[in-house]
């Protein structure tokens, strides 16, 4: 399921879980899903797609995964507000 979807969290905190999971649980209520979701916001195309450049060319010659994960970033960036939400919904269910 796409981040922003209703179940998109769900495997954040499932076998394996993110290696987060328990804390951002546990600080819920004091996480500044604001702030988190203005600095995703306020990402360029252009700062993003250099996160593809950064990797090792090895891993980018021919490869799909490093053009999805880009594609991802800027899908989850221009929803940022169901991906908190989503979000949200899952640490306090677990919390």
């Amino acid at each position: 399921l796409e981040p922003w979807a209703i179940g998109g969290f769900n495997g954040f905190l499932t076998q394996p879980r993110h290696i987060f999971a328990t804390q951002l649980c546990k600080k819920v209520n004091t996480l500044d899903f604001a702030g988190l979701a203005a600095k995703w916001m306020g990402l360029s195309d252009a700062q993003i797609e250099a996160y593809e450049t950064a990797l090792p060319q090895k891993w980018r010659d021919g490869a799909a995964v490093p053009k999805f994960a880009i594609e991802r970033i800027k899908k989850c960036r221009e929803r940022i507000d169901g991906c908190v939400a989503e979000c949200r919904r899952v640490l306090n269910d677990k919390a």
